[in-house]
């Protein structure tokens, strides 16, 4: 999502009540311009490992169309919050991976995907409950 001034009421709207990432960069500004197709790639990424969270791109003029002070001086910044609080701000090498590393020494529980009972511990259940169903019929 980037925000723009047709956006940014809807992105307040979901600020305070998500796990948001943000990429602020400024047009022009040419660490930016080598950060953006990495950005892109970790947005495809962050979608499939942390689902529930929001990724967010907003340039530097529409930082004042914000519900909050962001306190970003310097371009390209990111930033991680939950639930309309600052949580960490990336300071490492600008890879997908180190975003990706990022967002997991986090340890959000809510962020990660839940597990699939294991094809095992699905067909054990599937005979505990034939077993009940045989046994409530013969009495």
């Amino acid at each position: 999502m980037e925000i723009t001034q047709r956006n940014v009421d809807r992105f307040n709207s979901i600020f305070n009540k998500n796990h948001i990432i943000i990429y602020y960069y400024m047009d022009g500004c040419p660490w930016c311009v080598r950060l953006d197709p990495i950005w892109k790639k970790f947005k495809t990424q962050a979608k499939s490992i942390f689902p529930k969270l929001k990724v967010v791109k907003i340039e530097n003029q529409n930082r004042t169309l914000l519900n909050f002070d962001s306190g970003v001086f310097s371009y390209p910044t990111i930033k991680l919050y939950n639930n309309g609080k600052e949580i960490a701000q990336f300071d490492e090498e600008r890879t997908v991976n180190n975003i990706l590393n990022f967002i997991k020494k986090q340890n959000l529980v809510s962020l990660k995907k839940k597990r699939k009972k294991s094809l095992k511990r699905k067909k054990s259940l599937k005979r505990k409950k034939s077993l009940k169903r045989k046994k409530s019929i013969k009495h």
